[in-house]
C-alpha cells in the first residue's frame, strides 16, 4: 500500500509540476526561435543572436529579444497575410501580454510613486 502511495505521488508531481514546466520552457523556447524564422537570417546569425539570448547577463538578453520580436513584428506587418503571420500575431500577443506588458506596468508605478513621493514631500 505504501508503494502505491508513493507512485500515485510521484505521478501526480510529474503531471502537475514537471510536465508542465517542461511544456512551458519547450513552448518558450519555440516561442524565442520563431521571430528569427520569420526575418530569415543566415545560420550564423542566428546562432549568435540565440547565444546572446540565452547566455548573456538577463538585460542585454531581453533587450535583444525585444528587438528582435519588434523588428519580426515589422516585417509580419510588410507581408501578406498568411497562416504564419496570424501565428506570428498570436505568439507576439503572448509575447506582449507575458513579457513586456508587466514591464511597462513596472515602469509606470516606478515613475508614478516617484512623483508622488517628490509631491509629498513638499
Amino acid at each position: 500500500m505504501r508503494k502505491l502511495k508513493d507512485a500515485c505521488g510521484y505521478l501526480l508531481a510529474f503531471v502537475t509540476f514537471i510536465l508542465p514546466r517542461f511544456a512551458l520552457s519547450v513552448a518558450l523556447g519555440v516561442l524565442m526561435i520563431f521571430p528569427l524564422s520569420i526575418l530569415g537570417f543566415p545560420f550564423w546569425i542566428d546562432s549568435i543572436i540565440i547565444f546572446v539570448m540565452v547566455l548573456s547577463i538577463p538585460f542585454i538578453s531581453g533587450l535583444t529579444e525585444c528587438v528582435i520580436w519588434a523588428w519580426a513584428f515589422i516585417v509580419v506587418l510588410s507581408k501578406p497575410i498568411s497562416g504564419w503571420s496570424i501565428f506570428y500575431f498570436v505568439a507576439f500577443a503572448i509575447y506582449f501580454f507575458s513579457t513586456l506588458l508587466p514591464i511597462v506596468i513596472n515602469i509606470v508605478t516606478f515613475i508614478f510613486n516617484s512623483i508622488t513621493e517628490v509631491f509629498d514631500e513638499e
